[in-house]
């Protein structure tokens, strides 16, 4: 994965850095410092995962190369939104979901810090997960169904769902429904197989 090699390589150049300084312009022999600078060179590399410093240079012509820089992966599903992309794949049987943000020429570097739970719901063996990108209106909800495999569903704000069947050992069969939603209120609502939800009621 570029993204993480770039935060480790920048993390051991200011190690490096800091310990030829110590060593050639003060001459430092104690270790104890040297542990110290490598210490803040981790930190340093590790707060770089909560920050896109390749954004003012580098932009990426499609939502795959935005995620294969990022999580060395091909995406399984995308949801299309305003301001972002959610972008889901698949790795050792494992869902990675980022949201990518895009501009009028192209992606930019997506962060797991983009993806923010908006609302957990659950009734009736129906399953709400419901997500947003950073401070915007652009809201993703996966909803999984454990009752009766495909069902129709429809909501409040006439949103496209796309669904996927899931077998498993324990559950069986069943579905999971992506959809984006231009921004939810309380007065949302989501119909599964002729029974009405309010995710944001309680």
């Amino acid at each position: 994965m570029t993204f993480v090699v770039i935060r480790v390589a920048i993390a051991l150049v200011l190690f490096i850095a800091a310990a030829l300084i110590m060593k050639i312009k003060f001459r430092q022999k104690d270790k104890k410092m040297y542990l110290v600078a490598l210490l803040c060179s981790v930190i340093v590399g590790y707060a770089l995962f909560f920050v896109a410093v390749e954004d003012p240079f580098l932009t990426f012509p499609t939502r795959q190369d935005a995620l294969f820089y990022v999580t060395n992966t091909t995406a399984t599903r995308i949801i299309e939104g305003k301001s972002s992309d959610w972008v889901i794949s698949k790795n050792d049987d494992k869902n990675t979901m980022l949201m990518v943000p895009k501009t009028e020429k192209g992606y930019k570097v997506s962060l797991g810090s983009y993806v923010v739970r908006a609302e957990q719901y659950a009734d009736d063996n129906v399953f709400f997960n419901i997500y947003r990108f950073k401070n915007s209106n652009d809201y993703y909800m996966m909803l999984t169904d454990l009752n009766n495999g495909y069902t129709e569903i429809t909501d409040s704000c006439n949103s496209v769902f796309q669904y996927e069947e899931v077998t498993d050992k324990d559950l069986g069969t069943y579905c999971v429904y992506y959809c984006y939603v231009d921004g939810f209120d309380k007065n949302y609502t989501v119909t599964v197989g002729g029974k009405t939800y309010s995710p944001f009621t309680k």
